[in-house]
């Protein structure tokens, strides 16, 4: 395998991150396999970005609810895209994370994903 290069550890540091924080708080139980490891991941990435995309685009920048989902669903896209074409890196990093990234990060992307969920569902 290719050696992952910093500029790859900074576009997959949303996919590793969701990745290992579900598969942290999953159980160790021989029921729960790879893709619902990887659903739970989404789940974290679809909280935030939603979240983000509607403070900043909605909010601040008011664009229109069409153009809001527009750009949502491009985030989420790319998300995809990189999880499809990475996949085996993210697995090496995934495994090894402690040697590319701070372990602060996944603090602030739990915290992230609670303050995007109230933020969510505080909206309505």
């Amino acid at each position: 395998m290719n050696q992952i290069s910093k500029l790859e550890t900074v576009f997959l540091a949303l996919n590793t991150t969701s990745y290992t924080i579900a598969e942290a708080i999953s159980p160790n139980s021989p029921f729960i396999n790879n893709r619902q490891i990887k659903g739970t991941a989404f789940l974290f990435v679809i909280l935030i970005d939603i979240a983000l995309v509607e403070f900043f685009f909605g909010q601040l920048m008011k664009a229109t609810f069409n153009e809001v989902t527009i750009i949502s669903i491009l985030f989420m896209g790319i998300y995809i895209v990189l999880d499809m074409v990475y996949s085996k890196k993210i697995e090496v990093i995934v495994k090894n994370y402690g040697s590319y990234y701070s372990f602060f990060i996944p603090v602030l992307f739990v915290l992230f994903s609670i303050g995007s969920a109230v933020y969510i569902f505080t909206r309505a």
